[in-house]
């Protein structure tokens, strides 16, 4: 392989230090960091990550399935409240089953979307991802903690999303995720992310906030959609502390 055809590979294959703090939500100091657990190499004084090694990394760190207790690495640095629009904030839904409830809040949800509407008569985008997550709880809950669940859409409705972004809702009362263990949730983060690395770097922040920083009963007491958001934007200092 000659040279110009290697570069060409490398340059398809690796991310800058900028890039991959967004691609992953962390800071560039983050990334820096950690640079040797991503296997980052030097190239003409820069930093190059694979973009395989980023994922390979995300997988290794966690995964909420087998890890629901609160762990303390760069997942848990993200601040989730810039992905929280109080437009997608609903409080004291009445549904008491997590299919009705998903769908009631893809009904009213305004998400940014990679595409238009469609003709009239087709299924709406909403509609396509909203049906994605509920695919996605048919192959197991994701009701990992007993007072908050993390529904999110199987890769075929991430390509539809125009951002990374999470719709939250508060239940009146325990809604049934059909739950192995009998969690029955009030609160519940759908987590709509274009990639699945950023997916579980949000539930493993949202992991050790609702372990450590009584997440849970801040959200059960909140007033409005407003009041929400600030307990996210509360928790942007805290840094895992």
């Amino acid at each position: 392989m000659d040279s110009q055809r290697l570069e060409a590979r490398d340059a398809e294959e690796t991310m800058s230090v900028s890039d991959a703090a967004r691609h992953l939500s962390l800071s560039p100091r983050t990334i820096h960091r950690i640079a040797e657990e991503l296997r980052a190499v030097r190239v003409d004084g820069h930093w190059r990550l694979r973009v395989s090694d980023l994922e390979e990394w995300i997988v290794r760190c966690r995964s909420v399935e087998q890890m629901p207790e609160p762990v303390s690495y760069p997942g848990c640095e993200i601040s989730l409240h810039p992905y929280l629009d109080i437009q997608n904030v609903f409080l004291d839904a009445p549904q008491t089953d997590a299919e009705q409830l998903i769908s009631a809040a893809f009904r009213r949800a305004r998400l940014v979307l990679a595409e238009g509407p469609g003709p009239a008569g087709e299924e709406t985008a909403n509609e396509r991802i909203c049906r994605s997550v509920l695919e996605r709880e048919e192959l197991s809950s994701t009701a990992f903690h007993p007072d908050v669940a993390y529904p999110h859409p199987k890769d075929t409705g991430r390509r539809l999303l125009g951002a990374n972004q999470i719709v939250a809702i508060r239940a009146l009362r325990p809604v049934d995720f059909h739950d192995v263990y009998g969690h029955r949730p009030r609160i519940a983060f759908i987590l709509l992310t274009q990639t699945i690395s950023v997916q579980l770097l949000w539930e493993a922040r949202l992991s050790y906030l609702v372990h450590k920083k009584e997440l849970v009963r801040r959200l059960l007491e909140a007033r409005s959609a407003e009041d929400v958001y600030e307990v996210f934007a509360g928790t942007r200092d805290e840094n895992g502390s």
